[in-house]
C-alpha cells in the first residue's frame, strides 16, 4: 500500500497500485503549479485510490482551460485532483510518504523546459511535447 498526504498531514490518501511510473513534465503550466524545474506525477486507477482523511479541506483553482489543481486549504500543499475528470487521480510525486524507488518512465514536454534547466538522461524516453 502507498500512502501520501499533504504538508500538515490533515489531507491523507492511499493507493494500491499506479500505472508504469513517473513521468517528469517541463511545460510552464507545471513549472508554476510545482515552483519548480518540473512536476513529478504517478498516474493511479480510480478504483486504487482512498480518501483517508481531509478531503472536505481540498480546495480546487480551475483555469478556464479546463486544467484543475487540487490543494489543502490549511497548508497549501499540492493534492490529488478532489474531483478528477477522467478515470485516474494524477498524484504529485512529492507528498508521497516513504522511499518508494518509482520508477521514472518519461519525460514530457522537454521542448519548453526552462532554459537553466538540464533534463537528466536516465534512460527514460524524453517527449518535446507530449509522451
Amino acid at each position: 500500500m502507498y500512502r501520501g498526504s499533504c504538508l500538515c498531514e490533515a489531507v491523507r490518501f492511499e493507493f494500491s497500485d499506479y500505472i508504469d511510473g513517473l513521468s517528469l513534465c517541463y511545460c510552464s503550466v507545471c513549472r508554476k503549479i510545482s515552483g519548480s524545474a518540473f512536476a513529478a506525477t504517478l498516474i493511479v486507477p480510480k478504483e486504487k485510490f482512498k480518501w483517508i482523511s481531509g478531503r472536505d479541506l481540498l480546495k480546487t483553482y480551475e483555469k478556464p482551460t479546463g486544467l484543475s489543481l487540487s490543494f489543502c486549504s490549511k497548508c497549501g500543499s499540492q493534492t490529488p485532483d478532489a474531483e478528477p475528470a477522467g478515470k485516474v487521480y494524477p498524484i504529485p510525486a512529492g507528498i508521497l510518504e516513504g522511499d518508494l524507488d518509482l520508477p521514472l518512465v518519461r519525460h514530457i514536454y522537454t521542448g519548453s523546459k526552462a532554459d537553466w534547466c538540464i533534463v537528466v538522461d536516465n534512460g527514460a524516453p524524453q517527449f518535446t511535447e507530449d509522451g
